[in-house]
């Protein structure tokens, strides 16, 4: 890139694929022309029994299938139309600031601007446009993405069993259509035992009217997966724990209410015990737009996802939160706390500070003036951000007490959102 380059701006209009560069001239900024992510193709895992798509408004006959496959195939779905529907918001980035992205021209805001956790590669969180980089990398590229690959694991496991269920446990020899069929390459051998123990209700949370235990070793660490659903009318939901030897656990919970549209989705990974060092908290609920029972489009989000590192010396706290429709604008914020003394230092509100923006994202703009002032942070516990010191609720009571998922807007103040 030649040095008159390095002064301009590039409009990024956020979307994965089909998009075509514009030239430009006179310093005006160039532009990347994105598709109607209404356009957007489905993903391919989407299992061959999805209901397939009708004009908008259509009914459809039947029941969606409360089958763990199908139901974390829609809710994934889902996910991966927000992340292509960002098309509808810009970015602004001044190549001259950010040297560590020049080998990346031309620039599309894909996954190769995303670390592989989920993060932008634009690594300074006072620049303006870091949380709406952040947001953007969550859902298309790494946290809130990689969250399905276990998830999406175990539900196809209990699919290609079979099972009835019938309450008892069964010791399953995985074969090798299963290891193609559910990508375990790698991760579980042809040969390998599993035990399942399917139920209806669910035994370990009877709120859910299928549920499977799955006790198996990935990549040669123990684990036990609970993984449930339950449809009512075109609501299909579905929630699991992960629970390793190792001292891992993980959570997620997912809905998608066809007949409304609306997207529910929340992660907890929690790996303070391990060499990890930390702990991650993503919630969300989005306003889609919907074909028959497929969501084409995004209408609306609410989104928050807390971060913090807890490795004596590399302490960091991160809370990201982002709000707004598409058509009118996307409001993201970010707060950051560094703990001096000790990660307890995480649990007071007064030691989140804000960096502020003015950025308010439509296709057009980045200041946009429709954002109004976006998702609030911490105000009365600190709880959202999973430290080990702040009494949060452990990933098997959350999964034993959860109900379903109905909240409009996500609230970090509330530890739990059923």
């Amino acid at each position: 890139m030649t040095s008159k380059m390095t002064s301009k701006k590039i409009l990024i209009l956020l979307g994965a694929l089909g998009l075509t560069l514009v030239a430009s001239n006179c310093g005006a900024p160039v532009g990347l022309v994105v598709p109607d992510p209404a356009a957007s193709s489905a993903p391919t895992d989407t299992p061959a029994d999805t209901p397939s798509s009708t004009p908008s408004g259509a009914a459809t006959s039947s029941a969606p299938s409360d089958d763990p496959k199908t139901v974390v195939s829609a809710v994934q779905q889902g996910v991966q139309i927000v992340g292509t529907s960002f098309a509808s918001a810009a970015l602004y980035i001044d190549i001259g600031r950010r040297s560590s992205l020049r080998d990346e021209w031309p620039m599309a805001l894909t996954s190769s601007l995303c670390t592989s956790d989920g993060k932008p590669k634009i690594t300074d969180p006072t620049d303006p446009n870091y949380p709406g980089y952040f947001t953007y990398c969550a859902i298309s590229a790494g946290t809130i993405k990689m969250s399905f690959s276990i998830t999406s694991l175990g539900a196809c496991l209990v699919n290609k069993a079979g099972l009835a269920y019938d309450g008892a446990a069964h010791v399953v020899t995985v074969t090798s259509s299963m290891v193609s069929g559910c990508s375990l390459t790698g991760l579980i051998a042809a040969g390998a035992q599993i035990t399942l123990t399917p139920s209806s209700p669910a035994a370990f949370n009877t709120n859910y009217s299928k549920g499977v235990l799955v006790d198996f070793t990935l990549t040669s660490i123990p684990m036990i997966m609970k993984i449930a659903t339950n449809v009512s009318g075109k609501k299909q939901s579905f929630f699991t724990v992960q629970e390793w030897t190792n001292g891992q656990n993980e959570a997620s919970a997912g809905s998608f209410d066809s007949s409304t549209g609306d997207l529910w989705y929340e992660y907890r990974d929690e790996r303070a015990l391990t060499s990890d060092g930390w702990n991650r908290h993503a919630r969300m609920h989005a306003l889609m737009t919907v074909s028959g029972t497929t969501p084409t489009g995004t209408v609306s989000l609410t989104f928050a996802n807390a971060d913090i590192t807890l490795t004596p010396g590399n302490l960091h706290g991160m809370l990201v939160t982002e709000s707004g429709a598409f058509a009118t604008g996307l409001k993201a914020r970010y707060w950051h706390s560094d703990p001096v003394a000790s990660a307890t230092e995480y649990d007071t509100v007064g030691n989140w500070t804000e960096i502020s923006n003015s950025q308010c994202y439509t296709k057009t703009s980045e200041t946009a003036t429709g954002c109004g002032t976006g998702l609030a942070g911490f105000t009365t516990n600190t709880k959202f951000a999973c430290n080990t010191t702040d009494s949060h609720i452990t990933v098997a009571n959350w999964g034993a007490a959860i109900t379903g998922q109905t909240f409009a807007n996500v609230d970090v103040d509330a530890d739990t959102q059923y």
